[in-house]
């Protein structure tokens, strides 16, 4: 499981995606690719930030092609997580640690967001 030290976890989330870190609630870190959206629900009270790569773009407001969504100062809790693909041919790629359902659209898939932590997925491929 990748692990962020404190220093990279404040330059990636405080530094870069704007979130305060360390703040109250969690984190959560999807990579995806070929996905037309990702939700949350319940949904957070702050909107997600997007990326290209791994580094956070607060400039982008939509979730490009390929890249990375973070939700963060995210309430303690269990939520659904529902990627919608452009394409039912999905793959999850290695390392995920998410149950997604690959060849279901819109499918929900639940994780927990714990107080102080980052929750980071492995990748989900719907190219």
């Amino acid at each position: 499981m990748p692990l962020y030290s404190t220093a990279d976890a404040t330059t990636l989330l405080a530094g870069e995606a704007g979130f305060a870190y360390p703040g109250s609630g969690g984190f959560l870190e999807l990579n995806v690719s070929g996905v037309d959206s990702i939700a949350l629900s319940p949904a957070p009270d702050k909107a997600p930030v997007y990326g290209e790569t791994d580094t956070p773009m607060p400039s982008l407001t939509t979730l490009p092609a390929q890249g990375t969504v973070w939700f963060g100062n995210v309430a303690p809790g269990t939520y659904d997580v529902v990627a919608t693909p452009a394409s039912t041919n999905c793959v999850v790629g290695s390392g995920a640690y998410l149950g997604w359902q690959p060849t279901t659209p819109g499918t929900a898939t639940r994780v927990v967001v714990e107080d102080n932590s980052i929750t980071i997925t492995g990748g989900l491929d719907c190219n």
